[in-house]
């Protein structure tokens, strides 16, 4: 792997880290948004690529969980 491919791999995922250093509100919308993401994988628009969207970033959110009761409050805010 050469500098520069290594670099675009570092670069792109920053994007992951800024996600996972989230707190308070911030983390509590984008849990929200992303559960409202899933919600369009079911009828009556059935895009499973959304739900699929959704899972994967409640699973990124929930494992980055300081706490057991943080990972609780991440599904709890993706689910409502």
């Amino acid at each position: 792997m050469t500098a520069v491919q290594h670099s675009a791999t570092r670069n792109g995922l920053r994007w992951a880290e800024g996600i996972v250093t989230l707190a308070g509100w911030r983390l509590r919308g984008l849990s929200a948004g992303l559960g409202a993401i899933a919600g369009l994988g079911f009828a009556p628009l059935n895009w499973l690529p959304a739900f699929a969207l959704g899972l994967s970033g409640l699973f990124l959110l929930a494992s980055h969980a300081r706490t057991r009761r943080s990972a609780f409050f991440i599904g709890w805010w993706w689910g409502f």
